[in-house]
């Protein structure tokens, strides 16, 4: 098995969580991303392709970190922005937008860790590595 580098990369700017609009076509009701999630998704498809050069297989270990300002509504004392958006809606925006580029999938990520911290701007930290402790990954001992 050829070994998989890991993929590092800050996508700048407001990033926004996962939302869909409903429209009704005749009998059935389609779903489509606001504008704003398209906009983001396309900020980060476009800052993995930076990086990557062909998307990572296999089993994959994530971690996404949102950095957002402190706003003057949370108290001195909250060390994290624990309100709104949530942390899974955030992840999947994101997991849309690395779709194809950093994995072929995001069934692919079998460990995801997704974090919301105070920082000077807007901004998404992301770590993607090949999950080497998955038993199936290991190459089967010569004996």
């Amino acid at each position: 098995m050829v070994k998989q580098s890991s993929i590092h990369f800050t996508v700048p700017g407001r990033w926004t969580p996962e939302r869909k609009r409903s429209y009704r076509r005749g009998k059935h009701t389609v779903r489509v991303d606001t504008a704003e999630a398209a906009d983001f998704k396309a900020v980060v498809r476009y800052g993995a392709q930076e990086v990557c050069s062909r998307p990572l297989e296999g089993p994959l270990t994530a971690l996404y970190v949102f950095y957002r300002p402190k706003p003057s509504s949370y108290r001195k004392g909250d060390h994290r922005p624990y309100k709104r958006p949530d942390a899974d809606n955030l992840a999947k925006v994101l997991n849309d937008g690395l779709e194809g580029v950093a994995f072929l999938d995001d069934a692919q990520i079998c460990d995801l860790r997704v974090m919301k911290e105070w920082g000077d701007r807007w901004e998404v930290e992301v770590w993607i590595e090949p999950d080497e402790e998955w038993p199936y990954c290991k190459e089967p001992d010569d004996e």
